[in-house]
């Protein structure tokens, strides 16, 4: 089975407070945005990369990163580029 990522995720971790301010932010900016939510240690890859730096949006289709801190001005482009 193949396994399809949404075109946006937001790359978070447990008990991540800016993880949460970042989910909160993200959907007051674009509702309908369609992202997963993935915990930055579901994978090894993952950890490795982003550990250190969640939350963390995703552009899976470009493998483009928008790190924390964001803000809706940043978040508007970052997903309409």
């Amino acid at each position: 089975m193949l396994n399809v990522l949404p075109k946006f995720c937001l790359i978070s971790g447990q008990d991540c407070t800016l993880c949460t301010e970042a989910e909160d932010l993200i959907y007051a900016t674009a509702p309908e945005l369609d992202m997963g939510i993935i915990d930055v240690r579901s994978d090894h890859n993952l950890y490795h990369l982003y550990g250190a730096q969640i939350p963390v949006l995703l552009n899976t289709q470009s493998n483009m990163a928008l790190y924390w801190p964001f803000t809706a001005t940043s978040i508007s482009e970052f997903i309409h580029s």
